[in-house]
C-alpha cells in the first residue's frame, strides 16, 4: 500500500474518489498527472485527465473528489463556481478561476486586505 501524502479532500463528493486534472495545454496535463500520482495514495484515488468539452458539459459534477485547474478556465467560471459554492473542492494553480471567486475591486490595486472564511478555516486576509 502506497503511504498516503495527501490529506483526504473533504467534500460532498465521498463516494467518489476521482481527481480530475484539466488545462488547455496537454503537456501541462500531464506533466501536473505525473507530479500528483507522486503523492497520492493509489489505492484511494483515481486520477483522470479532462477535455474541455467534458469541462463545460458538467457532466463530472458530483463524480469527483478533487478538481485540479491549471491555467485558464474561459466560459466555465460560473459553472466552477456554482460547483465550488455546493461543496465541491478546486485546486487552481496559475488559473484565473481567482478572479471568479474573488471580487474584482482585489485586482483594482486596493490596498486594503479582504478577510474572508472557510469551513474549515478560521480567517484568512488577502
Amino acid at each position: 500500500m502506497t503511504e498516503n501524502k495527501l490529506n483526504t479532500p473533504k467534500t460532498f463528493h465521498k463516494s467518489s474518489p476521482d481527481i480530475l486534472i484539466y488545462s488547455e495545454d496537454e503537456k501541462t496535463t500531464r506533466e501536473f498527472e505525473v507530479t500528483l500520482k507522486k503523492v497520492v495514495d493509489y489505492d484511494r484515488y483515481t486520477i483522470y485527465p479532462i477535455s474541455k468539452d467534458i469541462l463545460t458539459s458538467g457532466v463530472w459534477i458530483g463524480k469527483c473528489a478533487l478538481l485540479c485547474i491549471i491555467g485558464n478556465i474561459g466560459e466555465n467560471g460560473l459553472l466552477l463556481l456554482e460547483y465550488f459554492q455546493q461543496g465541491g473542492t478546486i485546486f487552481a494553480l496559475h488559473s484565473d478561476f481567482i478572479q471568479t471567486l474573488l471580487p474584482k475591486y482585489i485586482f483594482e490595486g486596493k490596498e486594503e486586505k479582504l478577510p474572508f472564511t472557510y469551513d474549515k478555516w478560521h480567517s484568512v486576509e488577502m
